[in-house]
């Protein structure tokens, strides 16, 4: 099954992403003429692309071709604040390390025309980590990945 999500730094690119094979392409979409996009996003970290993507058994987090999904593990996101431009983030799985990155962060610019718009809403990263603030927010984040 394709999906296809938007880069959230830069809405011009694309990720067609197979779920089953993990592979993925990059579009750029000088025009924004795809309109028919897949809930998710994805950034590119140096050479490795992570994202999270809707599915019928719940979110698919990807780190390049390697893919978990979420709802059927016992997970948790961590995200370590290293210094104003770098970040750490680490996906743990039945309590072992599965994934962990450390990246730079976007430069961030609060702006009156953003309203409440904070640093954790721009990093893709700390946005994720925000799925562990509570049990609640968990089930939002299941419930509204969990689309085909």
């Amino acid at each position: 099954m394709s999906k296809m999500i938007k880069n959230m730094y830069n809405m011009r690119w694309c990720c067609v992403y197979e779920v089953e094979t993990g592979r993925f392409e990059e579009i750029y979409d000088e025009l924004f003429k795809i309109k028919n996009q897949d809930i998710g996003f994805y950034i590119k970290t140096g050479d490795i692309v992570v994202g999270v993507v809707n599915h019928s058994r719940g979110p698919v987090f990807f780190v390049n071709n390697r893919k978990y999904f979420l709802k059927e593990v016992n997970y948790e996101f961590i995200h370590t604040h290293l210094s104003d431009s770098k970040g750490k983030f680490q996906l743990i799985i039945e309590g072992k390390e599965k994934e962990s990155l450390i990246y730079n962060k976007v430069n961030f610019v609060p702006s009156p025309w953003f309203g409440d718009n904070l640093e954790k809403d721009n990093d893709f990263f700390q946005w994720l980590y925000q799925v562990e603030e509570s049990e609640e927010e968990k089930i939002r984040f299941h419930n509204f990945y969990t689309q085909c």
